[in-house]
């Protein structure tokens, strides 16, 4: 990962939150994190003739209500097909004949709190769907005028 990171050069990179209730989203999130650090050092893996990067800035997902985002995308215009894309896994989800003990996902509501969850952060910005994202370093911001005085359509 780190190879990718200094091949591709991003300035943010988007994982799942450290805290996710499923350990495999919760150790990607670190490993991410681990990975970003290890490609800032000149000296580390120079046999792949790489060079350092800066430190990107890490957005997690936030599934938690405990977690205040830092900012929310607006994804008004992908929600149903994200929705599809969930649903083609039917077999993680509720199902009435399945013989597997109850998970959070495997919960018959779990799907529509996940729209619930769109909505909600969707309507703090005054849009119909949202996605949140915790950023935990301070962002460094260019133009603060540009980013806060963006209509955010919360009246409309």
């Amino acid at each position: 990962m780190v190879r990718v990171l200094r091949q591709c050069r991003p300035k943010v990179v988007f994982t799942s939150h450290w805290d996710d209730p499923h350990p495999d989203h919760a150790a990607t999130a670190r490993i991410v994190r681990e990975a970003a650090r290890l490609a800032t050092m000149r000296r580390y893996d120079e046999a792949a003739g790489l060079d350092a990067h800066q430190m990107p800035a890490i957005a997690h997902a936030v599934y938690s209500r405990l977690v205040v985002p830092s900012f929310i995308v607006d994804v008004s215009e992908f929600a149903e097909e994200r929705m599809k894309a969930i649903r083609a896994y039917a077999s993680q989800f509720y199902s009435a004949e399945s013989r597997e003990p109850a998970t959070r996902i495997s919960d018959q509501s779990f799907l529509e709190q996940i729209e619930w969850r769109m909505r909600y952060y969707g309507s703090l910005i005054g849009v119909a769907a949202g996605e949140a994202f915790y950023v935990r370093e301070a962002l460094n911001v260019d133009d603060p005028f540009a980013l806060l005085t963006r209509p955010m359509n919360i009246y409309s």
